[in-house]
């Protein structure tokens, strides 16, 4: 069934059912209709047709026209996001529909992280417009005051495919270094305290005490290229990770500059050479390799 399918990782089979049974499950888990399953379900099946999409893009193979086999690899799940969002990229059938998809995104990931910001009292409002002279500068994703410690916050989302390849980590970084310089464009407005009033009237008269910004980012770390700013880019994961534990704003982003996370995992790894021996040549490169500890 499927030894000629290139790049499929088919050790084992662990998954297999009646196409109606498989469809009318993702139909109820998911809480579609089976029609609409019916419709996706064979965007999912190999049909060779498609040689640049990576086997992941096409995971169920279809060997008899009735049933449905998924490779060991993918039945025990993986970063199904990040997938999905590939192969709606890449696809043909699909590929026209991704731009106006991609406009769609942030539609789903500010609401949501708006209720988190929400939750201990800090006062958040989404697609603030910063002009001036009648002139739009830029938009912040969430402008975010917290009364605990008098801190306003620029938040720009960044909803990213983790990279494949050279170009697509240039198209992230390009992304993420957008939302930095958007951070920074907003707060040389928001310096004026009575115009940052103006855009949130729940600020005091006597204003805010801090001023700060932040990229976050959904989908992926961001890349090596990236270098260390005055706006830190963490992701939507140590966001949320990290804010209920922290007293303020204002302390969320110095630990967002201070990154103990990536400090502690720094230490467990270093830098060293190593060399292979190939048809009489001595090959040597750099690697990083875990620090093995004592017992």
């Amino acid at each position: 069934v499927v030894r000629d399918i290139e790049g499929g990782a088919v050790s084992s089979l662990t998954f297999r059912g009646e196409i109606r049974e498989v469809n009318a499950l993702v139909a109820d888990i998911a809480e579609l209709s089976v029609r609409e399953v019916d419709q996706v379900s064979p965007l999912l099946t190999f049909d060779g047709l498609t040689p640049a999409l990576a086997s992941l893009g096409q995971l169920l193979i279809c060997p008899n026209g009735r049933e449905v086999v998924m490779p060991r690899a993918y039945s025990k799940g993986g970063r199904w996001e990040r997938n999905l969002l590939k192969w709606i990229a890449r696809n043909p059938a699909t590929k026209r529909q991704y731009d106006s998809f991609s406009t769609q995104k942030e539609g789903i990931a500010l609401p949501a992280l708006l209720a988190v910001i929400r939750s201990p009292g800090v006062i958040a409002k989404d697609a603030v417009r910063i002009s001036h002279e009648g002139k739009t500068m830029t938009d912040v994703d969430i402008l975010a005051f917290d009364p605990r410690d008098g801190c306003l916050m620029v938040i720009q989302h960044k909803w990213l495919i983790e990279p494949d390849s050279v170009n697509e980590s240039k198209i992230c970084d390009a992304e993420l270094e957008k939302g930095i310089e958007q951070a920074r464009i907003a707060k040389s407005y928001l310096k004026d305290k009575a115009y940052s009033r103006e855009l949130m009237q729940e600020i005091p008269a006597a204003g805010y005490e801090r001023l700060e910004g932040i990229v976050v980012c959904k989908g992926m770390e961001p890349t090596g290229f990236v270098n260390e700013t005055d706006v830190p880019v963490v992701t939507e994961r140590w966001f949320k990770d990290n804010y209920s534990a922290c007293a303020g704003l204002g302390a969320l982003y110095d630990l967002a500059k201070a990154r103990p996370d990536r400090k502690k995992l720094a230490e467990e790894w270093k830098n060293e050479s190593n060399s292979w021996h190939i048809a009489g040549y001595e090959l040597r490169l750099p690697v990083t390799t875990a620090i093995v500890k004592p017992e």
